[in-house]
């Protein structure tokens, strides 16, 4: 068996500070490399390159070193997050050294990582970019677009490449945006959603392949930009290359034996909640300011600016709190309140806090709370954390390991026909809302996630409670399926 190879890169931010930074590029380069070694890359052949050291120079140094050694069984991986850009119908990428007075002198042409990968010895190759161009002139929290990228250059590298493909964040004429709940890009969160088998990504055999992760991804991107955004924006990932036999891009099969096992660990979970408040409540909105009467971009700004003074201040006020009742060390926090989102990282949890306008009410703002990635189930499930932050939650949401057929989900719960069970679902039964009688709250199924929503707030622990009674109460419908 061969090795397997990978060169991540991240800019996020740039030495020439004309060049805006890139949102989470870092993270999204670290957790990539994290993520590939826990699929069986061996560490030192993952090689990871972010912000200053991911110079010009490094990058094509590294890449000559890694082709020049690969074998016919080998497999490379290349992943990028930053700016991107094109001139005269070439694409380039961004370096952390790059100059925006020169930008394709200092760049590194997508050509050359194309060509010298795919005329590698690698058995196979896949890249993976979340790199374009609007971001350098445009809202910061837009990773950019590849309406430049030239798509005819992308085309022609990977029509007639066997084996050798290419995963895109966004396609032609269209941006790629930054995650409001997760420190990552939106694609990028997905993608390692995908490659850590927290996602319904794989298919037979527990293989991700080129056409179940673009499918997911093309599924999963769109989705998730219409809950964390109010303005009518589009994002469809991209994909390039021949598929003439298809393309293992992961086995899961190690992974997934581990979460069956543990089929709903505390880091799978999160506790949500939302607070509507009138867009007037907020201290910045002045007597000469309007409400807006659309859900645009500049609306969505407006609410981010006004609610500066309230964000600040609920995240001092969460982050004194928590501090005190677990006694952490200043050095064991880390806050930051900006653009409409806030987020406390402890050392056993992550609290995010976001105000959004309300898309169906424009006079309305929506403060969405999230708690997740959780490391210290006591501590959730402690009366200090429900005294700082319990009043803001009234939804648990498990993220599966195993995906659920929730067409089947639906016949199964119409064919039981039981007095006090029922279900409402979408056109395409893509997801679900369950009632049960006698149980307080109502449970939504997706492919990928278990949400149970109280109509009240509510402690973590009646959260828990109420969605381990709510599973319980469907397992006894005939031929449901997986739910555990």
């Amino acid at each position: 068996m061969g090795k397997k190879i990978a060169i991540v890169v991240g800019v996020e931010t740039y030495q020439d500070k004309s060049i805006p930074p890139v949102p989470h590029a870092e993270n999204d380069a670290s957790e990539f490399g994290a993520a590939l070694v826990q699929l069986g890359f061996a560490a030192g052949d993952v090689h990871v390159l972010v912000n200053g050291s991911a110079t010009k120079t490094r990058i094509e140094s590294l890449l000559r070193r890694v082709v020049k050694g690969v074998q016919d069984s080998d497999v490379l991986f290349f992943f990028y997050a930053g700016h991107g850009f094109s001139s005269a119908g070439k694409n380039y990428l961004t370096c952390g050294d790059t100059l925006y007075c020169d930008l394709e002198a200092t760049s590194v042409p997508l050509a050359v990582q194309f060509s010298a990968a795919r005329d590698s010895r690698a058995g196979r190759v896949a890249f993976f970019l979340d790199a374009c161009e609007s971001g350098m002139l445009a809202d910061l929290d837009e990773r950019g677009i590849l309406s430049d990228l030239t798509e005819t250059e992308l085309d022609e590298f990977f029509a007639d490449a066997e084996y050798c493909v290419c995963f895109s964040a966004c396609s032609p004429s269209e941006s790629s945006y930054s995650s409001v709940h997760h420190p990552h890009g939106i694609w990028t969160y997905h993608l390692l959603e995908a490659l850590s088998g927290r996602a319904s990504a794989a298919r037979e055999k527990n293989l991700v392949t080129c056409t179940s992760l673009q499918n997911y991804l093309s599924q999963a991107v769109p989705r998730t930009l219409r809950t964390e955004r109010t303005d009518p924006v589009t994002q469809r990932p991209a994909f390039f290359g021949a598929m003439t036999r298809e393309f293992a891009i992961a086995d899961l099969s190690g992974l997934l034996k581990k979460a069956r096992k543990k089929p709903t660990p505390f880091t799978q979970v999160s506790f949500l909640g939302e607070q509507s408040v009138s867009i007037k409540s907020f201290s910045g909105f002045r007597k000469w300011h309007r409400v807006p009467d659309s859900p645009t971009a500049s609306a969505r700004k407006f609410v981010g600016t006004i609610s500066e003074k309230e964000l600040s201040e609920h995240i001092d006020k969460a982050r004194t709190g928590l501090k005190e009742a677990f006694g952490y060390k200043r050095t064991e926090l880390d806050s930051s309140a900006a653009d409409g989102g806030g987020t406390i990282i402890t050392p056993d949890f992550v609290y995010e806090v976001s105000i959004l306008l309300d898309p169906e009410d424009t006079s309305e703002a929506v403060w969405h709370h999230r708690v997740h990635n959780i490391s210290n189930r006591e501590r959730v499930l402690s009366d200090e954390f429900n005294t700082h932050l319990g009043s803001f939650l009234d939804a648990v949401e498990i993220d599966l390991a195993v995906p659920v057929d929730v067409q089947a989900l639906i016949d199964a719960i119409e064919d039981d026909g039981r007095e006090g069970l029922s279900c409402t679902y979408p056109e395409d039964a893509a997801s679900c809302s369950i009632k049960l009688h006698g149980l307080a709250g109502e449970l939504a199924v997706t492919e990928n996630s278990i949400r149970y929503r109280l109509n009240r707030r509510a402690s973590v622990a009646d959260l828990v409670t109420g969605i381990a009674k709510a599973r319980g109460a469907l397992g006894s419908v005939k031929n449901i399926p997986l739910l555990e």
